[in-house]
């Protein structure tokens, strides 16, 4: 059979270019419905006519020690980063198993992600407009009677940010197609909002302890330290959630980028976890983040027959940061960072490689580990241009001096 006897068929398929008409007008109904009913309990909660939510949250903050601003919070935000979690691992092992959806309201996954953001921006606008004082020392100003706290602020921003991601994604689709890969730009707004309100919650979290004083804190019930536990190994998984293609073993970029997000992410919150609740607390932190990735992985996996993923345990890293705390060194903190995220960095991901090793679908081989250290470049000017950006690099994009392009320890595999 010559070449002029192939004939090449391709098969009907849609485009993938966003959600149909009316689940967007729907989303967007359910956005303003939302964003009226909130401007209209913070207007008559901040003009005093209605007294319901200030009663019910200074109950719970006499309940568990915190001021009102804080306590509702806490809880609410506990119940929301859950049910975004969820909704997220569900919705990536949708994705893998089955491909593309037909929207956002045809995948029953993005309503758990929907709900969770949704009140992940609920519960920051809370703490907002709920305090009638200056809620502590680093209060933000709104107007001359009005002060938020910071971290109500950024929780506020960080469920913004991702609630702005859902419409953004319909909008990227319609112009470029559906993407493969959860590092796209609408992918990371949800991802990165979401995550990164862990941080938001540790800082509501220590402005309330700030105002309470040393005396309220001594008050401190064992309730209120295994939430404030839970909170940093959510911070470990809320860090994590950039790793999910590696977890399920279809990652679209480069191996080696994998150790290097999963060193940012431990050093970062095994650090402040030992800084911050004492000796002991970064273990126990990355317990907490193995038993809430465990429990949805086991749910999405064999409870929903969904493909199942794995997930780095940090227990090594956290192994690293507490024995570096028995030194004179924690009593620097900037110091006990800096050394510690070194330790992480070598010894902690030798320790992780173990269990990637053990379990995941591509372990590290010992050839990637020199691809990480930057003395792999050829010149002084690729040290120059390396260090600002990931990808500065194109034809027409040259730095002076001698000819240039990213060192291959930068650049992702696309």
């Amino acid at each position: 059979m010559g070449p002029s006897d192939v004939t090449l068929t391709a098969a009907a398929g849609t485009e993938g270019g966003g959600a149909a008409l009316d689940q967007v007008i729907g989303m967007s109904v359910v956005a303003l419905i939302v964003t009226v009913a909130l401007l209209w309990i913070g207007y008559l909660h901040r003009n005093r006519r209605i007294t319901w939510l200030n009663n019910f949250a200074e109950w719970l903050g006499r309940k568990f020690h915190r001021p009102p601003w804080v306590a509702l919070q806490v809880f609410l935000f506990t119940a929301t980063i859950i049910c975004a979690l969820f909704g997220f691992i569900w919705d990536v092992s949708l994705h893998i198993g089955k491909g593309r959806d037909a929207g956002p309201l045809a995948n029953p996954a993005h309503y758990f992600i929907l709900i969770g953001l949704f009140l992940l921006f609920i519960a920051g606008s809370m703490a907002i407009v709920l305090p009638y004082d200056k809620p502590g020392p680093a209060a933000i100003r709104i107007t001359r009677t009005w002060y938020a706290p910071v971290g109500g602020v950024l929780m506020a921003l960080c469920g913004l940010y991702a609630l702005i991601g859902f419409p953004l994604d319909d909008i990227w689709h319609r112009i470029f197609g559906q993407d493969v890969t959860l590092w796209g730009p609408t992918h990371l707004m949800l991802i990165g909002g979401a995550g990164l309100s862990l941080i938001a919650v540790l800082l509501l979290e220590h402005e309330g302890r700030v105002a309470m004083g040393p005396d309220g804190m001594a008050e401190d019930s064992k309730f209120n330290k295994f939430l404030y536990f839970l909170s940093f190994g959510g911070l470990f998984i809320g860090l994590s959630v950039f790793q999910i293609e590696y977890d399920f073993g279809v990652e679209q970029f480069r191996l080696v980028l994998q150790p290097m997000m999963i060193a940012a992410a431990a050093a970062f919150a095994a650090v402040a976890a030992r800084l911050v609740l004492g000796p002991g607390a970064a273990l126990i932190a990355a317990g907490f983040a193995i038993a809430l990735r465990g429990a949805v992985a086991f749910i999405v996996g064999p409870g929903l027959g969904a493909p199942t993923s794995w997930f780095a345990l940090y227990l090594g890293p956290a192994l690293v940061v507490e024995l570096l705390a028995l030194t004179p060194l924690v009593k620097r903190p900037i110091l006990f960072g800096a050394v510690g995220g070194l330790g992480v960095a070598t010894v902690g991901l030798w320790l992780e490689s173990l269990w990637i090793g053990a379990v995941y679908h591509y372990p590290w081989p010992t050839s990637m580990w020199a691809r990480r250290w930057p003395w792999r470049s050829r010149s002084p000017s690729e040290w120059a241009c390396a260090v600002p950006y990931w990808r500065w690099y194109s034809p027409g994009n040259r730095c002076r001096g001698p000819r240039w392009e990213s060192p291959s320890w930068w650049r992702p595999c696309w």
